[in-house]
């Protein structure tokens, strides 16, 4: 700790240092004044390169929104850069609320599984900023468009609910999705 002091030549003389003591030095950190982009979904934190964003499986004609929302995380503001790249079967719905976030603010974007044809759609989200680590920030979106078994069965949340065998999920349809 204290041969990380940063010297102030007034204190010279006056303490044993001859500084002030510095903490972020001392375990080996470095404090770089810039903004720091993070892409959440809910609470879930996305991984800049590496996240998967899962949209599930959905029938024709009934799209699934995503919303997600972007955090500054650094010290300084964070600029983000439009358009938001999505791959083909997938739309922006919505996109961000502001460009300019402050120190912690938070802004959000709504990407779409369109729901328009049959398939399996995989590619990737992405968005340019002022972060100079993550610029593009980018996650993967995979989704498949399908048309449902003729013969469904739904888990009513009732405790004691039990499923064998191989199961395919829909989401947004049923009871509380």
């Amino acid at each position: 700790v204290l041969q990380t002091v940063d010297p102030i030549s007034a204190m010279d003389g006056i303490t044993t240092t001859g500084g002030r003591l510095n903490a972020a030095a001392a375990v080996g950190v470095e404090v770089v004044p810039s903004p720091d982009v993070q892409v959440l979904l809910g609470s879930q934190n996305l991984a800049d390169g590496s996240a998967l964003v899962d949209y599930g499986s959905t029938p024709p004609g009934l799209p699934i929104d995503y919303t997600f929302t972007v955090k500054n995380r650094g010290v300084v503001p964070l600029n983000l850069s439009e358009p938001i790249g999505v791959p083909a079967g997938y739309s922006v719905a919505a996109s961000f609320g502001t460009t300019t976030l402050a120190v912690g603010a938070t802004t959000t974007f709504t990407v779409r599984l369109e729901a328009n044809i049959e398939g399996s759609y995989t590619g990737e989200v992405y968005f340019a900023s002022d972060d100079p680590d993550e610029n593009p920030f980018n996650f993967s979106v995979t989704g498949t468009v399908a048309v449902p078994p003729a013969v469904q069965f739904v888990d009513n949340g009732d405790a004691g609910f039990a499923a064998n065998g191989q199961w395919t999920l829909w989401a947004g349809q049923g009871y509380q999705n």
